[in-house]
């Protein structure tokens, strides 16, 4: 989801002023396509939304990587740290629209360093999981403060 600013406020109460602004939902056009578990695909939206600077796929996860594949070829992928995947669509919106792109977690290599022995021993246990695949619309927001850069 993203949204659209409809009402916005300013107040000065020390250096800096602050803004409240409120918002109204609009739906991302961003399709899963389907989730197992292991792998996750999506559908390409053919532009983003209006007033959208991306699309971001938050991707939890459990295993050695998860790699991206368009028509069965990797584009990219994200070695495991243990923090979810960003993963930016607009690239790919610009490249390959209404493509589908595939989301795969590899089984545990053991040549990922850095992460803690007793984690690295649950995610073999456990095998390769998605274990959160949330869309996430990332939008820019310009606040001009005087009437010069209105431009």
């Amino acid at each position: 989801l993203y949204s659209k600013i409809t009402d916005m406020q300013s107040e000065t109460g020390t250096l800096y002023k602050s803004y409240t602004y409120n918002l109204n939902t609009v739906i991302s056009n961003v399709k899963i396509l389907n989730e197992t578990g292991k792998v996750n695909v999506v559908k390409i939206p053919e532009k983003l939304p209006e007033n959208c600077s991306d699309e971001i796929i938050n991707i939890k996860y459990s295993g050695d990587r998860v790699q991206a594949k368009i028509d069965g070829k990797v584009v990219t992928e994200d070695l495991f740290t243990g923090l979810p995947w960003k993963f930016g669509l607009k690239r790919y919106i610009l490249r390959y629209p209404g493509k589908v792109i595939s989301f795969e977690v590899k089984p545990w290599r053991n040549k990922v360093t850095g992460v803690d022995s007793k984690r690295v021993k649950k995610i073999k246990k456990e095998g390769p999981v998605i274990t959160g695949f949330k869309i996430q619309n990332q939008y820019r927001l310009l606040l001009y403060t005087n009437k010069r850069d209105r431009k």
